[in-house]
């Protein structure tokens, strides 16, 4: 049987194939929206923070310090939350999307760097037809060949 959330995961895959990324599926569990950008921190946290030297100004220390304060609820992040992570964490945000156009939040936060490339702005995918819950979010990641 071909559901809404097929047709739409088909749609996402052919949306990102062309620019090397894939779907990581994260829990379902009223957190995905930080799980998904956990997961997108953990791909670049062991050299940024080598880099950067100090502790208290890390993103591990900032996005733990952001969770322990959302910690308590199970409530769905959404635009208002990403646009709170992308200040705290000082990283753009890239929100692929089959139901509304892309959406990239935190422009001022790249550089023409290296550093500021793609690969340093956290990508996660919104869907719409996930679930019962509804709503949910993935890490987007690069494909490994």
């Amino acid at each position: 049987m071909i559901t809404d959330r097929t047709i739409e995961d088909k749609k996402l895959a052919f949306k990102l194939e062309p620019l090397g990324l894939t779907i990581n599926e994260v829990k379902p569990d009223g957190h995905c929206l930080y799980r998904a950008v956990e997961d997108q921190l953990s791909l670049s946290l062991i050299s940024e923070n080598a880099a950067e030297g100090e502790p208290d100004n890390s993103l591990v220390y900032r996005f733990q310090k952001y969770c322990e304060e959302v910690e308590s609820t199970a409530a769905l992040g959404g635009q208002l939350e990403l646009g709170a992570l992308t200040h705290c964490l000082k990283k753009p945000i890239m929100i692929f999307s089959v139901s509304f156009p892309d959406v990239e939040m935190g422009k001022e936060y790249k550089s023409d760097t290296v550093s500021g490339s793609a690969e340093s702005s956290i990508r996660l995918s919104y869907h719409k037809h996930a679930f019962g819950l509804g709503e949910h979010y993935n890490s987007v990641v690069p494909v490994v060949k």
